[in-house]
C-alpha cells in the first residue's frame, strides 16, 4: 500500500495535468472567438472546399493562405467570355494565341530552353478601364483550357505586417498544384504604384 504522501503527491499532479488541459482548451477558444478574421477563414474553406469538389481532388493538402486565393479560382468550362465576343482587338487576341495558348495547347513545338527562343513566362495588358482587360484574359484561360485565379488587389492586401507576402507565395504554390494555370492580377497599378519622391513622408 502507497504512504498517504505518495497519493497526495499523484492526486496534485493528475490535478495540475487536467488544469494545464482545461487551460489550453480555454485559451484556444477564447482566442478563436477573439478572431476578427473567423467569419472570412470559414468562407474561404466553404470555397475551397467546393472548388476542391469540382476539381476532384478533396485530398490536396492547403494551408489557410491557399485557401483564400482557392476561392478565387474560376474554372474554364465556367468562363462564358470567348475571343469571338471581343471586338477589335484581333492583332492582340492573334499574339496572345501565339504566345499563350499555343504553348500551353501544343508544349511539344516549344522545347527551345534559349531564353530568346523560349516561352514567355508572362503577359502584361495595360490601357485604360473598360478596354477589355479581364475579358481578354478569362477568354485565354477558357480557349486554353486553362485554370483561372482572378486576383483582386483586395484579397493580396492585409493589415498584418508579413500576410500579404505569405498571399502573394500561396498564389503561386496553387497555381502550380492546378497547372495549366493562368494568374490575373486585376488592377495591379493600384498594388504596384510608382514611387513618388513623397513617400519617405
Amino acid at each position: 500500500m502507497a504512504p498517504p504522501n505518495t497519493r497526495k503527491y499523484v492526486a496534485d499532479v493528475v490535478i495540475f495535468a487536467l488544469s494545464q488541459v482545461a487551460l489550453y482548451f480555454a485559451v484556444k477558444f477564447i482566442l478563436n472567438s477573439l478572431d476578427p478574421l473567423k467569419d472570412k477563414k470559414r468562407e474561404a474553406k466553404a470555397k475551397s472546399e467546393e472548388v476542391l469538389g469540382k476539381l476532384g481532388a478533396r485530398n490536396l493538402k492547403l494551408n489557410e493562405y491557399e485557401e483564400v486565393i482557392l476561392s478565387e479560382v474560376i474554372f474554364s468550362d465556367d468562363i462564358t467570355v470567348s475571343f469571338k465576343q471581343i471586338g477589335g482587338l484581333d492583332p492582340i487576341i492573334q499574339s496572345l494565341r501565339e504566345s499563350v495558348i499555343y504553348p500551353l495547347c501544343y508544349p511539344q513545338l516549344f522545347t527551345s530552353t534559349s531564353g530568346l527562343l523560349g516561352v514567355s513566362k508572362g503577359v502584361l495588358l495595360h490601357g485604360p478601364p473598360g478596354c477589355g482587360k479581364t475579358m481578354l484574359a478569362k477568354a485565354l484561360a477558357r480557349e486554353s483550357g486553362a485554370t483561372f485565379i482572378n486576383l483582386h488587389v483586395s484579397t493580396l492586401t492585409d493589415k498584418w505586417f508579413g500576410e500579404s507576402n505569405k498571399l502573394v507565395s500561396a498564389v503561386f504554390s496553387v497555381a502550380k498544384k492546378l497547372q495549366p494555370c493562368i494568374i490575373f492580377i486585376d488592377e495591379i497599378d493600384a498594388f504596384l504604384r510608382e514611387r513618388r519622391s513623397n513617400d519617405h513622408e
